[in-house]
């Protein structure tokens, strides 16, 4: 997280498009700002809904616990829809795994650390930036050097951890996915493909997280750094579901410790008594 972090400080608007940061609260004003500052010649920001402050009923409006929101047509402030975010799931027939130029990725990661510490100290970023950059291994850095590159596009490519066994498409539609069901450790997911395709679902990475693909267990991949997908290798319906289940040696060695206290417990229980009983 520190490495992601690290490599996205300087864009603002590719961290909201590459998690799914849709949403913003800002004045009614700034449309103009936001689209020519931080999305110059696109322009996907988009007023979704304007309101005021207002006082809540039977109060003087003197504290944050007493203002609400009144929607008007010409409200001071709005509701921003950020329409260049990645979904939160996505189908991706172009796939890639960045291992060309590695040498440029040292130069990225070289100067990225030299601008760190030209700042002034009290602007300097976390020392950790640092460390988590330093550590990564040549595919990681190189592709949080094309995550960050303003040219690379993430609706149309995704960028996996390791290469997958087949070649990637050339279609821009991979197909259509939707969320069946959405629990924290547990995820459903349906997808109709039109040729083989890797799912990204833009929730963290973490490998103790199980996946399945119809019924049958699949590999759980690393995409764009941080988060998790799995290659769908056929065209068709599938049904995918995420598990996260975490491996069970601290849940026996907790069981462990009750058992034995228990039974400590007993023993002391029965020796106390037996002392007690008369002879």
């Amino acid at each position: 997280k520190a490495a992601y972090e690290a490599a996205l400080s300087g864009s603002l608007l590719r961290r909201w498009e590459l998690s799914n940061t849709r949403y913003l609260f800002a004045p009614t004003n700034a449309l103009g700002a936001l689209n020519q500052q931080l999305d110059p010649g696109r322009s996907r920001f988009r007023i979704a809904l304007k309101f005021d402050p207002v006082a809540k009923p039977g109060t003087a409006g003197q504290s944050i616990e007493e203002i609400t929101t009144a929607v008007h047509a010409n409200g001071q402030m709005a509701l921003y829809d950020f329409t260049g975010a990645l979904p939160r799931a996505k189908l991706y027939a172009r796939w890639k795994t960045t291992t060309n130029d590695l040498a440029a990725a040292q130069n990225w990661l070289t100067n990225l650390i030299a601008n760190f510490e030209a700042r002034p100290p009290g602007q300097r970023p976390p020392r950790e930036w640092t460390t988590a950059l330093l550590a990564q291994n040549p595919i990681d850095l190189a592709t949080l050097k094309e995550l960050s590159d303003p040219t690379f596009d993430p609706a149309q490519t995704v960028l996996l951890a390791e290469p997958l066994p087949v070649a990637p498409g050339t279609n821009e539609n991979a197909g259509e996915v939707k969320f069946e069901s959405y629990a924290p450790k547990h995820i459903v997911l349906s997808a109709k493909a039109t040729a083989p395709c890797v799912l990204l679902l833009n929730d963290k990475f973490d490998p103790n997280w199980n996946v399945t693909v119809n019924g049958q267990p699949a590999k759980l991949l690393r995409a764009n750094f941080i988060v998790r997908a799995v290659f769908l290798d056929k065209p068709g319906e599938h049904r995918i579901e995420f598990k996260f289940q975490p491996p069970l040696t601290g849940l026996y060695i907790s069981t462990a410790a009750v058992v034995v206290g228990l039974g400590l417990l007993g023993f002391l229980i029965f020796a106390e008594r037996k002392s007690a009983s008369p002879t």
